[in-house]
């Protein structure tokens, strides 16, 4: 993303790219780098400059927010502007429900948004992986095994999307069904 950025300074959708991969290295602790932690706010300021009020610069926003300012709140307040003005984007769909389940615990709210997603790009079985396990821990064990077997259905031999439909039949008490 560095280099399209380089290319076209005003490529928006290059911005938030590049954004949201040095908050993601940040967030998930492959570094503490102030400088880069500053880079990454950088980007997010750019495509704010860039395209204001936009759906992407509200996406980069809302990774800024949920990653290194851990406010998870305002996230989903902008996150949820951004899915009401691009309603077709994949990414609030799937953002909003990894933010509701992971960090604010609404697994209800949260499946919602994931399976939106997974209408939205049918072509991403870790959103799938991810419905099923919220749909478990919500309670709701048929349409989890529904999401895990379709996840296995778009990646067969897949160990994550076998692991989930494990662990949904762990979570229902059906040992056997865990070990086929």
């Amino acid at each position: 993303f560095e280099e399209a950025v380089q290319r076209d300074s005003a490529f928006v959708e290059a911005w938030v790219a590049l954004a949201t991969s040095r908050l993601l290295l940040v967030a998930n602790g492959r570094t503490r780098d102030p400088q880069l932690v500053a880079r990454a706010e950088a980007a997010v300021e750019r495509v704010e400059r860039l395209s204001p009020g936009s759906p992407q610069a509200l996406l980069a926003r809302s990774a800024q927010l949920r990653f290194i300012a851990k406010n998870y709140d305002s996230a989903r307040v902008v996150m949820e502007r951004g899915a009401r003005l691009a309603p077709g984007d994949f990414r609030f769909a799937s953002n909003l429900g990894y933010l509701l389940a992971q960090n604010l615990g609404r697994t209800t709210d949260a499946a919602h948004y994931l399976a939106k997603a997974a209408m939205l790009d049918p072509m991403r079985p870790q959103v799938r992986l991810i419905l099923a396990q919220v749909l478990a821990a919500d309670g709701r064990l048929a349409e989890a095994r529904e999401a895990a077997e379709r996840a296995i259905s778009s990646v067969p031999g897949n160990f994550r999307a076998v692991s989930a439909r494990a662990e949904v039949e762990l979570i229902a008490g059906d040992t056997a069904a865990a070990r086929a």
